[in-house]
């Protein structure tokens, strides 16, 4: 029986403003909920119970408190999930992993992504799944609403539907789920099938492991998959702000309540703009509003002194972006740069880990 689907939802909650970055919040607690259904009365599988095992070690030595279901049911599944839910304060890393059977069914006007428990032998109409099937909105609908944190969701399932007899819909596995502020990663492409050998699994545990950000663990890990079986590509949906590493000290700043001040000139700069954001693991900018224009420095980071110029519209405000007490702070706009503008630097602040600020 193949499983796969991978989706990562990130759902980040910061007050995002244009051409300004957004990084985690200050985090209180981290929890897991982590499924693994192998024994199922039809449709056994092989490796989703150890797969989830081996999730919920890892999360685990990560400092996260982990909620556990092994072979879960209908009622055991529900009441882990609103246990869980429960732990959950309003600034948590809220993380739920789940393996086993999953389908996407059309029923009344919606359609909808259902996680299989392992009693599913009485499931056998749309009516019947949507009664003794979870939901994935039963997970994400209550997290999104306690926690303003983050929250992430990784759906390791059978793409292809066991329920062909009854289903409305021609398409195999989970709908897309796409949402404002919310990363996605699909094990493989919408349609397509994925073996059940727990590759995506490793290779995701392999990578958070070296301290990189999400982001960059996914790439890794679309290589591996790519590399280690045909015709089976990742997807990846991203419209997050921010990023999240496993690290505990990567979780965020110190709480100093002004910005790291990494270079300043004598001569104070009144006006600031964002810069970009680097990524130390790539070597590359991730974003990058300005090229340097006196050196050869597309790599490099900026320096007092470099005449930079806009590659478009950017905010100007009277202050760098950065953390007080327990949320970012932007400064009033006080203009803008426009396309082709170019300034002089007079300060260079990284407000948080590869988040770059300028002063001029």
């Amino acid at each position: 029986m193949t499983r796969l689907l991978l989706i990562i939802l990130l759902t980040l909650s910061f007050s995002a403003c244009t051409l300004t970055p957004s990084v985690t919040e200050k985090i209180k607690d981290k929890h897991a909920l982590v499924i693994g259904n192998s024994r199922y009365q039809e449709g056994r599988l092989a490796n989703a119970l150890s797969d989830a095992i081996a999730m919920k070690n890892f999360l685990k030595r990560k400092g996260f408190e982990v909620t556990f279901v092994p072979n879960g049911t209908t009622n055991t599944m529900r009441n882990k999930i609103n246990l869980f839910i429960n732990k959950l304060s309003s600034k948590s890393v809220a993380f739920v992993y789940y393996s086993g059977h999953g389908t996407q069914e059309k029923y009344k006007r919606d359609t909808k992504n259902y996680l299989i428990p392992i009693n599913n032998k009485r499931i056998r109409t749309l009516k019947q799944l949507d009664r003794y099937a979870i939901s994935l909105d039963e997970i994400l609908d209550p997290m999104q609403n306690k926690n303003q944190g983050l929250n992430i969701v990784l759906l390791d399932a059978c793409r292809t539907s066991m329920y062909r007899s009854f289903s409305r819909s021609n398409k195999r596995g989970f709908a897309p789920t796409r949402a404002n502020g919310v990363f996605l990663a699909y094990a493989t492409e919408s349609g397509k099938t994925a073996s059940d050998n727990g590759v995506f699994r490793k290779s995701f545990i392999k990578y958070a492991n070296q301290n990189l950000e999400l982001g960059d663990i996914l790439d890794h890990v679309k290589k591996d998959v790519q590399n280690s079986i045909d015709d089976q590509t990742p997807f990846v949906y991203d419209d997050k702000n921010g990023d999240f590493k496993f690290d505990d000290s990567s979780q965020s700043p110190k709480d100093t309540g002004t910005p790291t001040i990494y270079k300043q000139s004598n001569n104070s700069a009144n006006k600031y703009a964002f810069y970009g954001r680097f990524s130390p693991n790539r070597n590359s900018w991730k974003t990058r509003y300005f090229n340097i224009m006196n050196r050869n420095a597309y790599q490099q980071k900026p320096q007092i002194g470099d005449t930079l110029k806009a590659t478009g519209g950017v905010n100007i405000r009277s202050g760098a972006k950065y953390y007080n007490g327990g949320k970012w702070i932007n400064l009033p706009i006080i203009g803008g740069v426009h396309k082709g503008n170019t300034i002089i630097v007079k300060e260079v602040k990284e407000v948080a880990p590869g988040f770059y600020w300028i002063g001029f």
